[in-house]
């Protein structure tokens, strides 16, 4: 009965969400370095959409449930003509620290360089993260996660970007 009212399945979600959590701290002094690869689709007026993703990341964990991180990240997208992605962005996350587990969101800006028909543009861009962290061991972080991305600058090449990436971390301590 419990799972068939969603209200009842939302409210509690938010609840854990913002219960304070302090135990575990599987990020707090630690600062990691990984990659991630996978899947982006493009929402755009022109140029192809779908095209895979890999990116070099880093993070810091500032204390029990904040971590800031930095990305960089190359797509190509190909169809007619190839269409090459660069992203710079960096964000903050909330981390939901469940042992072994680690359920996180979070928000930050991008920097975005596009080359398509020989043709560069800069945009600027917003993006949410939303995504898990298993703890292998407390050095080794696997992931998976979901990064909606909106461009600012909507000058046509661009309006909104989805992808979805696997990620493994090295974690050491500070």
């Amino acid at each position: 009965m419990f799972l068939r009212n969603p209200k009842i399945v939302l409210v509690s979600l938010l609840i854990a969400a913002i219960w304070p959590v302090s135990s575990a701290a599987a990020y707090e002094n630690q600062i990691t370095l990984g990659g991630d690869l996978g899947f982006a689709e493009r929402f755009a007026d022109e140029g192809p959409r779908h095209g895979g993703t890999l990116g070099l990341l880093s993070s810091i964990g500032l204390d029990d449930i904040w971590s800031a991180r930095a990305r960089f990240s190359y797509s190509i997208h190909h169809s007619a003509g190839l269409l090459h992605v660069f992203l710079v962005s960096t964000e903050i996350l909330y981390l939901i620290d469940i042992l072994e587990f680690v359920p996180y969101l979070g928000v930050g800006p991008d920097g975005v360089a596009t080359l398509y028909e020989d043709e560069l543009q800069l945009d600027a861009a917003i993006h949410a993260v939303f995504g898990v962290d298993y703890l292998f061991s407390r050095e080794l972080i696997f992931g998976l996660e979901a990064r909606p991305m909106y461009f600012l600058s909507r000058t046509g090449l661009h309006t909104a970007r989805l992808a979805a990436v696997f990620t493994v971390s090295y974690s050491f301590e500070m």
